[in-house]
């Protein structure tokens, strides 16, 4: 039986320099947006990330989606 995969839940996360610590490891923090439309392109969800951080005072570090399947056996 074919299995077919429904978007279920779609999250952008954002990931800040916060700088280096005293032993020189970079610290990185994550904010998450939850219900993001899942038929935009990835273009409009990066544009969109990059707004934001620009909103922010650390420096964006990369953007990820985070994104939940319902699959569905049909």
């Amino acid at each position: 039986m074919p299995v077919q995969a429904n978007v279920s839940n779609l999250k952008l996360q954002l990931m800040y320099n916060y700088g280096v610590d005293d032993k020189g490891n970079v610290i990185t923090k994550s904010k998450t947006y939850s219900n993001i439309n899942n038929t935009v392109t990835d273009q409009v969800k990066y544009d969109v990330a990059v707004a934001i951080a620009a909103l922010q005072a650390h420096a964006l570090e990369g953007v990820h989606v985070i994104q939940d399947n319902l699959l569905l056996n049909v």
